[in-house]
């Protein structure tokens, strides 16, 4: 049955490069007032299939700002995070299928509330990009993702690659998470193409060495502890 870092789903994920993001900027990420702006960004997150082994799991990721259209900062508070990584990495009797489903769940129920059909109106500069998140919303989760990127509202703080691994340390798991970001959207696309195998080149090697290949605006390499939920 399958276990492991490769099971690590989206909800996590968002979770883990929003911490990262947060600690590199001396900011506590269960805040929503990350990148010190009020509502937060939220970090949207889309898993890069390889073959180089069921200890690495690739995304990418866009922070996006919810401001013209609200969509939900799809993340898991740290108390759970904590939980769900620990049940990974420690590859708990009956694999890692009813956590990696947990996520699912949760982005469904963060989700439902994040139309503010209440405020809608009360300027019309927003109309546009909800309307363009609703209908995006009604036709796939691609399409809603997609939106909030390219979309009329759409508000990129950063883009980039993140690599997680697990990795041991003292007795204990823990999960090594290498992000290289980029604040020109076209650099992060050339990349990310590049990491989804869109441009010809064996992303392989990008991918086994991250830390070396690439440079970046934004140069993450942290170890998250689900025993203590701390990062350093």
């Amino acid at each position: 049955m399958a276990t492991g870092v490769k099971d690590i789903n989206d909800t996590v994920a968002a979770s883990l490069v929003l911490q990262a993001l947060a600690k590199r900027d001396g900011i506590k990420g269960s805040k929503r007032s990350l990148f010190g702006s009020r509502p937060a960004y939220d970090i949207v997150i889309n898993k890069i299939y390889s073959n180089v082994g069921d200890e690495y799991a690739f995304f990418s990721y866009h922070a996006v700002k919810a401001g013209k259209a609200k969509s939900p900062t799809r993340v898991f508070p740290e108390v759970v995070l904590k939980d769900v990584l620990g049940k990974i990495l420690g590859e708990v009797a009956g694999g890692a299928s009813p956590v990696y489903a947990m996520g699912d769940s949760m982005n469904g129920a963060l989700g439902a509330g994040s139309i503010d059909t209440k405020g809608i109106y009360s300027k019309a500069g927003k109309l546009g990009g909800q309307m363009q998140l609703h209908q995006a919303k009604k036709m796939s989760p691609s399409a809603y993702k997609m939106t909030q990127i390219y979309g009329l509202a759409a508000d990129v703080k950063s883009s980039g690659v993140v690599r997680l691994e697990k990795v041991s340390y003292a007795g204990n798991s823990g999960l090594n998470i290498v992000l290289r970001g980029w604040y020109t959207r076209g650099t992060a696309n050339m990349f990310i193409d590049r990491f989804n195998n869109k441009t010809g080149i064996d992303p392989t090697d990008l991918m086994k060495n991250m830390n070396k290949k690439l440079g970046g605006d934004i140069q993450i390499d942290y170890i998250y502890s689900p025993s203590t939920g701390t990062m350093w």
